[in-house]
């Protein structure tokens, strides 16, 4: 894992309470909380699949992509079996969640423009 790579790269975010931690390729390995929980990612490529919890190796959430680059379809939470949907918006973002019924479980805004403008 990490530990065996040829370097990983720390980053504390004190404002936010976690520790994060990055593979060689750039990709977020784990993360630290205050409280101490540690929560490890797994990929296939560039894909997220997996998070887990370290200590116990339980599944936390688990993803399924489409056959495009960064393209995730659903997410399963620890190890059920009825997925979440994740429709995305035209540049690719996550903008909510459906439950297997079609009702919407949470709803995502962000907002895009032109690079270095400041929003007030």
């Amino acid at each position: 894992m990490c530990g065996r790579k040829a370097k990983c790269v720390r980053r504390p975010y004190p404002a936010a309470g976690a520790s994060l931690v990055y593979d060689p390729r750039g990709r977020l390995y784990s993360s630290t909380t205050v409280g101490g929980t540690v929560t490890r990612y797994l990929y296939d490529g560039a894909n997220l699949i997996g998070e887990y919890d370290a200590s116990s190796s339980t599944p936390l959430r688990r993803y399924v992509f489409g056959v495009g680059m960064d393209e995730p379809l659903a997410r399963y939470v620890g190890t059920g079996t009825t997925p979440e949907w994740l429709l995305a918006d035209h540049r690719g973002s996550i903008i909510a969640t459906l439950n297997s019924a079609g009702a919407v479980t949470a709803k995502n805004t962000y907002e895009h423009s032109v690079p270095g403008l400041i929003h007030q």
